[in-house]
């Protein structure tokens, strides 16, 4: 089992896409709350789920 995340950069605006392949439901449960609870302090921050 592996968990991965990457970082592609979209322009020179700093506009990242970030990808999370996580197999282990535990630990996406800590990242989906990390992120959620500290989206705030990024501008514009848009979470789109993909499929379980």
């Amino acid at each position: 089992m592996i968990n991965v995340i990457e970082l592609e950069r979209i322009n020179d605006n700093q506009q990242i896409k970030m990808t999370i392949n996580c197999v282990d439901q535990e630990v996406k449960t800590q990242l989906l709350t990390y992120i959620n609870e500290n989206k705030n302090i990024v501008d514009d921050l848009e979470l789109y789920p993909m499929a379980v």
